[in-house]
């Protein structure tokens, strides 16, 4: 992704959270942008897994959420991030806990959201937040 382009997305992100925790309540990045860092961060999971497991792509499934669609789901943490991946049990909980013991795949993913200017932060075992790396 081009860097001053990632630079914008990440200025109107911080500026659009500010308002939202300003007015304390739950906002939703505009529609444009959040497809934007959808697609990011999908890309990215989805291309450290391929690159990890002989191109053989990421199973069918719900992996990926909205901050909306976090809280709405009455979620309490990582509502105010970019992005939600969900990785309870095989195939992306070696790339988000460490607690599954594949240094590699933790390494490798840590390293290529960091590329982008990301990182996830583990809310419990089963998920992780995706937030800018400011």
């Amino acid at each position: 992704m081009n860097a001053q382009l990632l630079e914008a997305l990440k200025r109107r992100v911080a500026q659009q959270n500010q308002v939202l925790r300003e007015e304390h309540r739950l906002g939703e990045i505009d529609l444009e942008l959040r497809e934007i860092v959808s697609e990011v961060v999908i890309e990215t999971v989805e291309n450290v897994y391929m690159e990890m497991n002989d191109d053989v792509p990421l199973p069918e499934g719900r992996y990926f959420y909205t901050p909306k669609e976090w809280s709405e789901r009455g979620e309490s943490y990582g509502c105010d991030s970019l992005a939600i991946v969900v990785h309870d049990g095989p195939p992306l909980a070696p790339y988000f806990n460490v607690a599954y013991e594949d240094v590699k795949a933790y390494r490798n993913m840590q390293a290529a959201l960091e590329r982008e200017g990301l990182f996830a932060e583990s809310c419990t075992c089963w998920y992780s937040a995706i937030y800018w790396n400011d």
